[in-house]
């Protein structure tokens, strides 16, 4: 008699490592915050918190995306939830509030790009939530836009990469 089992799904690997990527990006965006803002470095624990939520958030809508299929996407979201509430207990809501800034402020944003600047309509709003955290208020010099820029391109363009196969 053969005893069936599931097929192993490769993106569960993906699931599991999602949180070290994203704190490996948030230690990679620490130059930014250091080279756009004069804030002590003791804030630097902050930011890097901040940066992972973002790349977690980014990395789970990403993967709604993908279209896999409920049963599947949920499968990889529980492996990805277990490890990121065990990191911090408020990492969680931290979540909730970049995804209801991201919902709250894509369409506006997004209307106010043109040309090239078309490609950031998914960054724009990332960055600017980690900016504005950070900061405690909006993004308002052209130094703190160029964070929230850089910061969002970085974080969405390796966050976007987390399921590749």
């Amino acid at each position: 008699m053969r005893i069936l089992s599931r097929k192993s799904d490769p993106l569960e690997q993906h699931a599991r490592n999602l949180l070290p990527l994203a704190h490996r990006v948030a230690r990679e965006s620490i130059e930014l915050k250091d080279r756009y803002t004069d804030v002590e470095q003791t804030e630097a624990t902050w930011w890097l918190f901040l940066v992972a939520v973002a790349v977690v958030f980014v990395a789970s809508t990403r993967l709604r995306n993908l279209k896999l299929g409920r049963e599947r996407e949920e499968r990889l979201m529980e492996i990805v939830a277990r490890d990121f509430q065990s990191w911090d207990p408020r990492a969680y809501d931290t979540f909730e509030d970049c995804k209801a800034f991201f919902d709250r402020t894509y369409d506006g944003m997004a209307a106010t790009l043109t040309g090239d600047d078309e490609r950031f309509a998914s960054s724009d709003p990332i960055g600017g939530w980690i900016s504005w955290n950070f900061l405690d208020h909006a993004p308002q010099t052209e130094d703190e836009r160029a964070l929230a820029r850089q910061v969002g391109v970085l974080v969405t363009a390796k966050a976007y990469r987390a399921w590749a196969t």
